[in-house]
């Protein structure tokens, strides 16, 4: 998939992680594919809640899924075989991308 993506492991963050997500969001060149790989117990909810944030926003593939293992580095592996983009931001889920952050990258 052309464009960029971002990875993200999370456990229990639910309102870091959509802050997380609404600074991807407000990229001047916006993703192809947000991945979230998140091992807390009431993930469903997580899920729900960002999935509305990209409700506006159907050109932008969301995979987000549970992992039952409660690794970082476990769900950073999960999240990176899900990703199809030319670039991968793999993201702390408290990683706040400055608005430029994508733009730059991809012209360098």
């Amino acid at each position: 998939m052309i464009g960029w993506g971002i990875c993200i492991a999370t456990l229990d963050r639910p309102d870091v992680l959509r802050r997380t997500i609404a600074h991807a969001l407000s990229q001047t060149v916006p993703p192809a594919q947000i991945v979230i790989v998140d091992a807390s117990d009431g993930w469903q909810a997580s899920r729900d809640a960002i999935a509305a944030m990209l409700q506006s926003r159907p050109a932008i593939r969301l995979d987000y899924v549970h992992s039952e293992i409660r690794s970082s580095t476990t769900q950073r592996n999960t999240g990176i075989a899900l990703c199809d983009t030319e670039v991968i931001f793999i993201n702390d889920v408290a990683s706040m991308m400055q608005i430029f952050f994508a733009e730059a990258v991809q012209t360098h």
